[in-house]
C-alpha cells in the first residue's frame, strides 16, 4: 500500500468496514474497480454491482491496518499507534492539511 490513511464517509450508511471498501475501490487509481466495470454480466450489469464491499474492507482492516475512528483507516505502514495519541494528534502527524477539519 502506498496511502498511510484512507478518510472514509461520515455518512450515517453502512459499516465502517463497507465504507472502508468503497473508498479503496473509489481511488482514481484503482485497478480492481477498473477490472470490475469490465467484467460484464449481461443486461447493463458489472461485476461492480455486485461487489461485497463490506467483506473487502473487513480483509484489508484486518490484514493491512486499523480504524482510528469511525471517520479515519491507517495502514500499517504508517508508524502511527492509536493507542498513544488522539485522533486529532493523528492527523497532525500525517501532516495532510485535508484532515485539519475532519
Amino acid at each position: 500500500m502506498t496511502s498511510l490513511y484512507v478518510e472514509l464517509d461520515d455518512g450515517s450508511w453502512g459499516s465502517k468496514e463497507e465504507k472502508l471498501g468503497y473508498a479503496l475501490l473509489d481511488d482514481d487509481n484503482s485497478d480492481l474497480k477498473a477490472t470490475l466495470e469490465q467484467c460484464q454480466l449481461g443486461n447493463g450489469v458489472n461485476a461492480y454491482m455486485y461487489f461485497d464491499f463490506e467483506a473487502y474492507g473487513r480483509d484489508v482492516a484486518l490484514s493491512d491496518g486499523y480504524f482510528a475512528s469511525d471517520e479515519l483507516f491507517i495502514f500499517s505502514n504508517s508508524d502511527i499507534d492509536p493507542k498513544l495519541y488522539t485522533i486529532q494528534e493523528i492527523k497532525a502527524q500525517l501532516g495532510d492539511s485535508r484532515l485539519e477539519d475532519a
